[in-house]
């Protein structure tokens, strides 16, 4: 991860996103909301220095700071890639009263950290975002760390987790968010309690009868999820492929887990892809 100077982020053009930018905080101005036609919005703007050169940095639609949380403390803000690429962190020129000047716009997908802390998450309400909880305060580790399995130090798993866009902050994140899709997987594969076993198919019939019904679940999931995305947007809230995938997934695998597949029938056309559609 390259943490850019505030010096060289002031050099820069306008829309040039960062992987992070790092500085004290000297000053932590009041937080503005309020709701439109397009939903629930916020600003509330910090000022970062390095230095003595500074830069003020607006946090759009996020959770509300405080000088008790930041103020004094020096912070690294990242951004995340995800798989439209960089964003979080973004070099922006701001017109106030006539003026114009060169900001940091941090969004909601940029992390605010103190050595493993976070001090700011996402705002739940503008965007469906993924948020993370805040990790336990303790002291930079400075030894060496040794290599896993994989050939990867905790740190560059974390980064890389990072570059994949799941938000994590530390080894022990990143091991709980792996455990967690380890059991969902699990938990996916067996039946709930008094619910159909999956059905086996032992003859070309069955087997072809059986990804017949694969088929229209996961057809029927898609518009599921795509008929959720819809509902969000009229309220204003932002789905991006990504937030779209992970409902997806989730309503296959609760349907998948109840073994709701076994009674789907392939008689007669299949279902369209109607509300799917409508959002891409």
């Amino acid at each position: 991860m390259r943490i850019t100077t505030i010096r060289e982020a002031l050099s820069l053009n306008d829309g040039t996103q960062l992987e992070a930018v790092a500085g004290t905080v000297t000053n932590v101005y009041q937080r503005y909301d309020g709701t439109t036609k397009f939903g629930p919005w916020s600003f509330q703007s910090i000022v970062l220095d390095e230095g003595g050169c500074a830069i003020t940095a607006k946090l759009k639609n996020r959770g509300v700071v405080t000088e008790a949380d930041l103020l004094g403390r020096r912070v690294v803000i990242s951004g995340v890639y995800g798989k439209k690429g960089l964003a979080g962190v973004k070099v922006e020129l701001d017109e106030y009263e006539g003026k114009t000047s060169k900001i940091l716009l941090i969004g909601h997908q940029a992390l605010i950290e103190s050595a493993d802390v976070a001090l700011s998450r996402p705002d739940p309400q503008p965007e469906l975002s993924p948020t993370r909880a805040p990790a336990p305060a303790a002291a930079p580790q400075r030894h060496a760390e040794a290599p896993a399995a994989d050939g990867m130090t905790d740190a560059q798993r974390v980064l890389a987790a990072r570059k994949a866009g799941l938000a994590v902050a530390s080894a022990e994140e990143l091991k709980a968010a792996e455990e967690a899709k380890r059991r969902a997987m699990a938990a996916a594969a067996a039946p709930a309690p008094g619910l159909p076993a999956p059905v086996i198919a032992s003859t070309p019939e069955g087997l072809a009868r059986r990804l017949e019904q694969l088929i229209r679940l996961r057809v029927m999931t898609l518009n599921a999820a795509a008929g959720l995305a819809l509902t969000a947007e009229q309220s204003g809230i932002t789905v991006t492929p990504e937030h779209l995938q992970a409902i997806d997934s989730w309503i296959a695998i609760e349907l998948a887990r109840g073994g709701y597949a076994n009674g789907i029938s392939t008689e007669g056309e299949r279902p369209s892809f109607e509300d799917f559609r409508k959002v891409y």
